[in-house]
Order: structure tokens, then sequence, then C-alpha cells
């Protein structure tokens, strides 16, 4: 499914990700908007943010229990992202910046990830990456 954004407008309209309860099929989200949900959306195994600030609150990511694939390039600077709502056993692409998420430690739980792109970072994420024995990337 892809949400898109209105032109020059960054966060407008705000997408409602609620009816795709109703659409198990849907399994990959691409938003060039705010998104959100308040209905667990087990289907949705991969979510794409196209675009630059863009809002994701933890509340609408952790009703993604499905979720395996998530790129986030860059969030609006209001609240920060906790990845311990992410189900680190089933994460296998993650690409985040940095200063969007609380901390970098929940990382360590997602020992299945084959991707992992973290954006400025400046703290020493060898010890938690040692650990990740299919890392391709």
């Amino acid at each position: 499914m892809f949400a898109a954004r209105e032109p020059s407008k960054g966060n407008s309209p705000i997408i409602d990700l609620d009816v795709l309860a109703q659409f198990p099929s849907v399994e990959s989200v691409v938003a060039s908007t705010h998104i959100r949900t308040a209905r667990e959306l087990s289907a949705i195994r991969e979510l794409i943010l196209c675009g630059r600030e863009l809002g994701l609150n933890t509340a609408t990511l952790k009703s993604l229990t499905g979720i395996e694939s998530l790129y986030i390039p860059h969030l609006v600077r209001d609240a920060l992202l906790d990845l311990d709502c992410l189900p680190a056993e089933a994460m296998r692409q993650l690409a985040i910046w940095r200063w969007d998420v609380r901390s970098l430690a929940p990382l360590a739980k997602m020992t299945g990830l084959r991707e992992l792109d973290v954006t400025l970072f400046n703290e020493s994420l060898a010890e938690i990456v040692s650990k990740m024995q299919g890392l391709t990337f």
C-alpha cells in the first residue's frame, strides 16, 4: 500500500492504517506522509517511510506486530522511537537515524537481522553487531 503526502506539505494528510486490518493480504506499506494505527496489524511485514521528517510514533510501530523490515530515513523530532516495541526475533532489515530512537540497546535482541543501517551514530556498535551472525549489510 502506498500513502502519499499532498504536494508541498510534509505531513498531510495523516493516513489511518486501521482499515488494513480488513485486508490481510497487504504486507508492505510505503508512506511519504504521517501514518498511524490504533489496531494491531500483524500482516504488515514491511514499512518504508520515504521523505524527510515524517511522523511515526511508537504506539503505531508497536501495533505492527508482524514487522520484519523497517526503513525510516528521518523522523519529526517531537518524540523518539522506542526500538523495544519492535518484535526483536522477527526483525530482518532495519534502517534508522541514531538520533530518532531512544536507545540502540534493543538492537542486541535483534540477532536475526540481515541488514542494518544506523545513520549518524557515535557510540560503539561493535559489541552489539558482533553477535549478529547473519548480518550481511
